[in-house]
């Protein structure tokens, strides 16, 4: 078992390995993208005119890029801790310590917990 310390710095070195190769294969899939796009704008260019390869290609741009739009990752929606102890109160269960917290915090979230359930009840 690694101190803490060591551990954290073995995770902030992967991290920052896994970023790079990350890094790496984004430019050389833009560069690739790029020359794929002016080879179809030299293709379209040759069947029609230049007119029409420049629509063509922007047209192309902008679907993908109202894709992507539509695909990206929504920003996750956190509850408050409030909200997640009031909605296990109403269930009937207690906040259990875990440790995750210093113990001052733990006592505080538990006594929390049991008032909420307290209220709960006289409703």
């Amino acid at each position: 078992m690694l101190p803490p310390l060591a551990e954290a710095r073995e995770v902030a070195r992967g991290t920052a390995r896994r970023t790079a190769f990350l890094v790496a294969g984004g430019v050389l899939v833009m560069i690739g993208v790029g020359f794929l796009l002016s080879a179809l704008w030299l293709v379209v260019e040759e069947a029609f005119n230049a007119l029409a390869a420049s629509l063509l290609v922007a047209g192309v741009l902008l679907g993908v890029g109202l894709l992507v739009l539509g695909l990206a990752p929504r920003q996750p929606r956190f509850t408050s801790v409030d909200a997640r102890l009031r909605h296990t109160a109403g269930k009937g269960g207690l906040y259990q310590p875990t440790g995750a917290f210093p113990p001052v915090a733990e006592a505080f979230l538990f006594g929390l917990a049991v008032a909420m359930q307290i209220k709960n009840r006289r409703r």
